[in-house]
């Protein structure tokens, strides 16, 4: 399969890859789409005897045989356009398998087109809790083959493309960070305090001292009760390298603590050089867009507009 081309597929099929997939490791190193229905004479499959496959079940009631005859005339007559879905561990993979089936070992099986894979076309990996729930029920279907009702969901993410609403939100998200920049910018000093004391507390941040400046140089002395960590930050409007420099220098003098922040709305272009993602233990500069990135995130919209110039 060419990565760099989008996947298509004619119809989109969940399978189990053997009882609770435990062939599904052997057919991902092998190559190949496996099912396990020993019980029908191979004889009546290579004649595509529907009738006589369903026969085979009768004991277990018309429904079920109606199933477990659907499920393998789909194994064996599907195209190699269809796409073939399968969870395992934390990930959905996904394949497309050649239309010749062989017999051995008491299975069916397929041979794969190129490789499973379980990442999108760019690579990124295909985790089960970055899929739609519904996707993610496919999984507990307890028969062998099913139709997957979100088969366009699938195919987006396959090819590592997102719906159109979902498009527009995040479009939305991106016009709407660049919007609260200026709001940010225009706040009154001590409304600025407030605001970044407001992000750490949305964040779950405790205060284990005053906030305000009580303590020469440092504005909130912070606690996370989720990890542990220990957080000490100064408030500046603005900034220079030469600023930056010395919080850093200051700010070191409290090695108790686990993280240093410096956060300000304007630095200045001495400060563009300086990464925003430190190093643990260096001094993070949080700059006009983490800012408006966490407001954002942490539902600060409306506060932000009732103190904006």
């Amino acid at each position: 399969m060419d990565a760099r081309n989008p996947v298509s597929a004619t119809a989109v099929r969940y399978i189990k890859l053997g009882d609770g997939n435990r062939l599904a490791e052997q057919c991902f190193r092998d190559g190949t789409l496996a099912v396990l229905f020993r019980e029908v004479p191979s004889a009546l499959l290579d004649a595509h005897d529907w009738g006589a496959v369903a026969a085979v079940y009768a004991h277990d009631g018309k429904q079920t045989a109606t199933r477990r005859k659907n499920e393998l005339r789909k194994f064996m007559t599907e195209p190699a356009t269809t796409l073939w879905l399968t969870f395992h561990g934390d990930h959905l993979y996904w394949c497309f398998a050649h239309e010749a089936v062989e017999h051995m070992d008491g299975m069916r099986q397929r041979r794969v087109i190129g490789a499973w894979s379980n990442r999108d076309i760019n690579g990124k990996p295909l985790r089960k809790t970055a899929l739609h729930g519904q996707l993610r029920t496919t999984q507990g279907y307890r028969g062998t083959i099913c139709d997957v009702s979100m088969a366009e969901h699938a195919l987006l993410k396959i090819n590592g493309q997102t719906s159109a609403s979902v498009r527009a939100a995040l479009d939305a998200a991106v016009t709407m960070r660049s919007a609260l920049i200026p709001m940010i910018q225009s706040l009154w000093a001590p409304d600025f305090e407030v605001f970044v004391d407001q992000l750490f507390r949305a964040g779950g941040w405790w205060h284990i001292g005053e906030a305000g400046g009580i303590v020469a140089d440092v504005d909130l002395q912070l606690y996370s009760p989720l990890t542990g960590e220990k957080c000490v930050v100064q408030i500046k409007s603005t900034a220079t390298r030469g600023l930056y420099d010395q919080v850093q220098h200051t700010l070191h003098q409290y090695p108790d603590y686990d993280r240093r922040i410096l956060v300000c709305h304007s630095p200045d272009a001495s400060l563009d050089s300086i990464p925003r993602e430190a190093l643990r233990g260096e001094l993070e500069l949080w700059d006009q867009h983490r800012l408006a990135d966490q407001a954002l995130r942490m539902g600060l919209v409306g506060w932000l507009a009732d103190k904006a110039a």
